[in-house]
């Protein structure tokens, strides 16, 4: 079907009644924020917030409501991955914690294959379905022309339809497809009178037979028409990357200097491989105050980074993993010089030169591991009494090392046993701080959720589990609006700017290679026009 294009309203609102769908978490924001101040300039003092939300959250949220609407109860269908029904009862829908759960056994129980990495091969699985989604198309073994990773995928795949099927389970590329036949059937508790598409430079076949669905309803369906702007252009060169961002820092300076408000973008397609100099670059040109530099959350940032850093990157987290150590019979003596030396422990303030006694001590003596209650009492010779009695309650906490129990109860003592150690009570967090202890205690509710598609197991296999689950997070804190956004590609995406740099433009980074999936045959890739074929 042929969806109209909108031109948005000028001001940033969001009409009444529309459901804003964006391309990813960032534009969502933008939209709500320019919302808010569009009302605020029209002077309303309160006004109803606006639908905006990326897609696959759009897809969760409606499952969601068909799931309270039929009730688990029921009579429903299970839907399988071309939306067809079978079956009785809505499935549920399953985090991406808990789909990576059932990779993992659906990939392990083709132990012949000789895997050489289990998680990538359930990486490039994961993408391999989610690419057959979207394209809408199915792989058989005539496909595959004997090739053995092709076929293997088949197997780990009808594998994990089936542990869907058993579980009546269904993950969120399988119900991006079967909500579309779900609202064409009227089943759709609530519908929007109008859903606006925002900076999608390409609709997938599945996303589009769902807009398809919508708009069979009698939803309008709109997509964002970008914006006529007139503008100079200038293209500049540089000997060596350094130099550009120098020279960039320099003219967001001068920018800002000269009274520009912004929004400032600057893009990078290598972002990701360069974030530290990127970060450390800018502070220095825009944040010379070292208190500003060490404490960002002492004063208004005059630029952000919108792209996300590993959740186990953040110093509060890590020193909340390495004290989870402390639950297991004995603990590696590195755990135990992040405690000792982490800020983010009860006493840790009090007791910081005996704790630091205590990480010295093991160093000089070379040891690598140490039983918890030999470490207690060390700790006790140090006179750090503090950290040695929350030792003896973590370990008077801890299960029994054969003790097999739910990842619910295991998450419970997780948290307990933070508790137990004053974390994260050593100082007073900063705002990005805070935001990254809230992210791991998502963590640990995600791992309280994977019962229903894993065994009850010992510690150290939950707390493997948690590792894995928070090294995969990435965190993403918000901030306060600045002038200066620096972005990659990705998260520009339906982004406008007042001053726009596009850096790094050389002939390694633009235009960017897509990979094609390792699993999927090559023909079979190009013949669907997948990226990177």
């Amino acid at each position: 079907m042929q969806h109209a294009r909108s031109n948005n309203d000028a001001s940033g609102a969001v009409e009444f009644g529309t459901t804003v769908l964006t391309v990813n978490n960032r534009l969502a924001r933008t939209i709500a924020a320019a919302h808010g101040q569009a009302m605020q300039a029209r002077g309303h003092s309160a006004w109803q917030t606006p639908e905006v939300l990326p897609f696959s959250a759009f897809v969760m949220r409606e499952w969601g409501l068909l799931q309270e609407n039929q009730g688990s109860g029921h009579s429903g269908a299970h839907s399988s991955t071309d939306g067809s029904t079978a079956g009785s009862g809505l499935p549920r829908l399953l985090s991406a914690a808990q789909c990576q759960v059932l990779w993992q056994r659906a990939v392990r129980e083709s132990a012949a294959d000789g895997l050489l990495s289990l998680p990538a091969a359930i990486s490039s699985a994961r993408a391999a379905r989610e690419l057959l989604l979207r394209h809408q198309t199915s792989l058989n073994a005539a496909a595959c022309h004997e090739q053995i990773d092709a076929l293997a995928f088949l197997r780990w795949h009808a594998r994990y339809e089936a542990l869907l099927r058993e579980g009546n389970w269904i993950d969120v590329a399988g119900a991006t497809s079967a909500l579309a036949a779900h609202v064409r059937a009227g089943s759709s508790p609530a519908l929007p009178a109008r859903i606006r598409m925002s900076g999608f430079e390409l609709v997938t076949a599945q996303q589009q037979t769902l807009l398809d669905a919508y708009q069979s309803v009698g939803v309008d369906i709109r997509h964002d028409a970008p914006r006529q702007v007139t503008s100079e252009l200038l293209r500049v060169e540089f000997s060596a990357p350094q130099d550009e961002l120098q020279t960039m820092a320099r003219w967001a300076r001068a920018l800002l200097d000269a009274g520009e408000s912004g929004p400032i973008g600057i893009v990078l397609p290598d972002l990701e491989t360069r974030l530290d100099a990127v970060e450390a670059c800018f502070e220095d040109r825009l944040h010379p105050s070292p208190d500003v530099r060490m404490r960002p959350e002492l004063s208004a940032r005059i630029f952000n980074i919108t792209l996300g850093r590993e959740l186990l990157q953040m110093p509060v987290v890590a020193s909340a993993l390495a004290s989870l150590q402390f639950l297991l019979p004995s603990v590696d003596s590195q755990c135990v010089g992040t405690v000792a030396l982490s800020e983010y422990f009860a006493d840790a303030s009090a007791e910081r030169t005996q704790r630091l006694a205590l990480d010295l001590r093991l160093r000089e003596a070379g040891v690598r591991t140490i039983r918890l209650g030999h470490l207690a009492r060390v700790a006790r010779a140090e006179r750090a009494q503090s950290l040695s009695q929350r030792i003896v309650d973590v370990v008077e906490l801890a299960p029994s090392p054969r003790a097999r129990q739910s990842l619910a109860a295991h998450a419970q003592c997780f948290a307990q046993a933070l508790n137990v150690l004053g974390w994260p009570a050593g100082r007073t967090l900063g705002s990005v701080e805070y935001q990254a202890v809230e992210a791991l205690r998502a963590q640990l509710e995600a791992l309280a959720t994977m019962d229903s598609v894993s065994e009850p197991c010992g510690t150290a296999a939950a707390l493997s589990m948690l590792q894995r689950l928070v090294a995969e997070a990435v965190f993403q804190p918000r901030t306060a609006p600045a002038p200066v956004q620096i972005l990659g590609v990705l998260e520009a995406a339906g982004m406008r700017f007042s001053k726009l740099w596009i850096g790094a433009m050389d002939d390694s980074q633009w235009p960017p290679v897509e990979t094609p999936n390792a699993l999927l045959p090559s023909a079979f890739q190009r013949e669907h026009a997948m990226p990177g074929a």
